[in-house]
């Protein structure tokens, strides 16, 4: 993750090896690994996102998912 500003960071993952076809992602963000929260809309489909509503100096969790076809 790489910090923008003090309310923003952007986020950066890898794509998939596999062979099925790609659709997107789908990423959450949470402040205690329990209770996730989804960002951005339905299906994100690019390898970066910028989350625009962070506190300072606030720990959040993120985790992404691949989306394929199916």
């Amino acid at each position: 993750a790489l910090l923008v500003n003090e309310s923003s960071v952007q986020l950066a993952w890898e794509k998939p090896t596999f062979n099925g076809v790609l659709q997107g992602y789908q990423l959450e963000k949470s402040l205690d690994h329990k209770n996730w929260q989804k960002l951005g809309q339905d299906v994100i489909t690019n390898e970066t996102y910028t989350d625009n509503i962070v506190g300072f100096e606030t720990k959040y969790y993120y985790r992404v998912r691949a989306i394929d076809y199916e």
